[in-house]
């Protein structure tokens, strides 16, 4: 995601300012930066799960096999519960700040969500 209208140091405390948030880096690019966020911990809150669910086999005291199903793996990445979180801490540091992520541009001073 790039961030344009906080230094390094707002984006910071914008990000240690939701509990168990984190970033991976902080890149300067142009006028902004590029912010890729993660979690501290995977079991923690804000954390992110995998899409499908995973099947082991094994095989029965009978001898059949069997196959059991465990739930999607949890990532390292934030969940958009936490993206919200960040952003409003990022929006009360500077109410102009600019995100973009990918084709989705967020100009959160103006309440604005352009795709």
């Amino acid at each position: 995601m790039i961030i344009r209208g906080l230094t390094r140091e707002q984006i910071e405390k914008a990000v240690y300012s939701v509990p168990n948030a984190d970033w991976e880096y902080i890149n300067p690019l142009g006028r902004g930066y590029r912010v890729k966020l993660r979690v501290k911990d995977s079991k923690g809150p804000y954390h992110r799960r995998g899409m499908c669910y995973r099947n082991s086999s094994y095989i029965q005291p009978d001898g059949s096999m069997g196959t059991k199903e465990y739930p999607p793996k949890r990532l390292a990445s934030l969940c958009w519960h936490g993206f919200k979180e960040v952003f409003e801490a990022m929006y009360k540091i500077n109410p102009f700040v600019t995100l973009t992520k990918k084709t989705l541009k967020i100009t959160i001073g103006i309440q604005d969500t352009k795709i």
